[in-house]
């Protein structure tokens, strides 16, 4: 092989490395940047929005309790009021959370029945104060004694049946938190693992590159070198056969 065609096929060796380098980290930054916007904008939000969901369903139900605590023998209208508009403002965080996880998208079939599940479970849950917050509605606006009896007694059974629906509601919030952290977590492992087997070919790629090109070099060195040195003794040659004339 000339010396212009070890120059020719060093460089081409050069360039298909660095090819390969740029592609490898193309790649690896390519994944690693997906799966951080699915962490920061799929699964944060959705851990935020249960864990405010999951804050507000206890307090609603603190809410649903103290009314039991309340005697139908006196004036409970200003502490019914003040409950129904604590429970107006819970209601909104509630609405504004739901959205934002109903919104994430959800991309495996597993995920796609999770939502659905607790999707029903929440739709039971609302429907139960519906009735609820009905019955707190009339008893602030009820002005006879012994109605208000039987509205509070009607309120303790649908208390009763609220929360086993309540507890469960909750569970799956439990449960699908647990998901979102242990797929995070997985998914951050993931990325970690390909971006170190990256590094380790990219080191590999460097490594094959610079033997390689090392090789080349001293071999088309030591051809330059050979070619001089004939032309070197060839020109000794002629000028002593000079000299001898």
């Amino acid at each position: 092989m000339t010396v212009k065609n070890r120059l020719r096929f060093l460089s081409t060796i050069l360039l298909v490395g660095l090819v390969i380098i740029g592609i490898i980290a193309f790649n690896s930054a390519r994944a690693w940047s997906s799966d951080m916007h699915k962490v920061g904008e799929e699964r944060v939000p959705a851990l935020l929005s249960l864990g405010n969901i999951n804050t507000e369903r206890m307090a609603i139900r603190a809410q649903t309790l103290e009314v039991l605590t309340l005697d139908s023998n006196e004036n409970i209208k200003m502490k019914l009021s003040e409950i129904a508009n604590q429970r107006l403002n819970s209601w909104k965080i509630i609405d504004e959370n739901w959205k934002v996880f109903m919104d994430i998208p959800r991309n495996t079939e597993a995920g796609k029945q999770a939502a659905q599940k607790i999707n029903n479970s929440y739709k039971s849950w609302r429907e139960i104060y519906i009735t609820l917050d009905d019955l707190i509605a009339k008893m602030t606006s009820n002005e006879d004694i012994d109605t208000q009896k039987n509205l509070l007694k009607e309120y303790m059974v649908t208390v009763n049946k609220m929360v086993p629906i309540s507890n469960e509601f909750g569970k799956l919030i439990t449960e699908q938190k647990e998901r979102t952290v242990k797929f995070s977590l997985e998914m951050m492992n993931d990325s970690i693992n390909s971006s170190d087997n990256s590094v380790v070919i990219t080191i590999i790629v460097v490594l094959l590159i610079s033997i390689v090109g090392f090789i080349f070099t001293f071999l088309t060195i030591n051809l330059i070198i050979n070619s001089l040195e004939k032309v070197k003794n060839g020109m000794e040659g002629f000028f002593a056969f000079l000299n001898k004339e």
